[in-house]
């Protein structure tokens, strides 16, 4: 088959109307792909017992919150699920209660750079780093739950649920991360913190 040079002038002018196009392309692909809104993996987790007149342990997570979307959005009570792995079925509820803007181990919540929270907002395609506090959902002080504590050397799974502009999105059937309560070390009224990655990792986003 030999092309005439018609054919290959029609042939090039696709191809190069093709290459044009392809920018547009990608915009539309990004504007219709999903985009999300959720929490990433932690880097480490942190333990303080007696906050706020509560003596239940406190788990604090320097919880990233992704936001792919071109608006901000509002992530509206988060909560996490926290599940022994030795004990089918059973869970325990943590409501995220406040914010730290860092941590260090002997200092007191105000120290700390403390704020009250049970919401965040996410400005567009953007990441939100936060030192986020979770407590045992649980507040009258005549039940054991008031005075919830991490059992020694257990493993946990924490899955995590929160509300998106209004739209309550369940914990999944993925764990956000594991917990290894440590044999010894225990939680206190001093933070304690245990790295899942690298040491240098864990010195650079304390700060």
């Amino acid at each position: 088959m030999r092309w005439e040079t018609s054919d290959k002038i029609a042939l090039l002018a696709l191809f190069v109307s093709v290459i044009a196009l392809m920018p547009m392309i990608q915009d539309l692909w990004a504007d219709f792909r999903p985009k999300r809104v959720g929490p990433l993996e932690p880097y480490v987790y942190c333990f303080q017992r007696g906050l706020f007149g509560f003596p239940s342990d406190h788990l604090i997570l320097p919880l990233e919150w992704e936001n792919q979307r071109d608006k901000t959005v509002s992530i509206r009570i988060p909560y996490l699920k926290i599940s022994p792995m030795n004990k089918e079925g059973v869970y325990y509820t943590y409501t995220y209660v406040a914010e730290y803007s860092t941590v260090f181990g002997n200092q007191t919540p105000e120290e700390n750079g403390f704020t009250p929270n049970s919401s965040l907002i996410v400005t567009p395609e953007s990441v939100s780093l936060g030192w986020r506090i979770f407590r045992i959902f649980e507040y009258d002080p005549n039940k054991d739950l008031f005075s919830f504590k991490f059992i020694p050397g257990e493993k946990y799974k924490v899955f995590i649920g929160y509300e998106v502009d209004g739209q309550l999105i369940e914990e999944s059937s993925q764990p956000l991360l594991e917990l290894q309560i440590p044999k010894n070390d225990l939680p206190s009224k001093e933070i304690k913190c245990y790295n899942r990655h690298p040491p240098e990792l864990l010195k650079r986003i304390r700060g």
